[in-house]
């Protein structure tokens, strides 16, 4: 969060798995009219505001956090790997 509140970007994008965690971003209120546009035109996809994206790259989140926090867990076979591994 304070990296957040410090950055100029208005989209703050950590990077986990090779793969940017768009529902763990800080989202400025001033991306809302580029978020509006996108949707008008029926680009739904979050990714498409990397652009504008300020990234947090996984070796920095790692240095600074144990385990697994931004680990994508969309199974529960998925949950079970994860928690074996850690």
């Amino acid at each position: 969060a304070s990296r957040f509140e410090a950055s100029a970007a208005p989209l703050l994008v950590p990077f986990w798995d090779g793969a940017p965690q768009m529902l763990c971003a800080g989202f400025a209120p001033e991306i809302l009219p580029v978020i509006e546009a996108r949707i008008e035109r029926g680009a739904l996809d979050l990714r498409g505001l990397m652009p504008v994206a300020e990234i947090v790259e996984e070796r920095d989140l790692r240095a600074r956090h144990a385990g697994e926090p931004l680990r994508n867990v969309n199974t529960p076979e998925e949950l079970e790997a994860l928690r074996e591994r850690t």
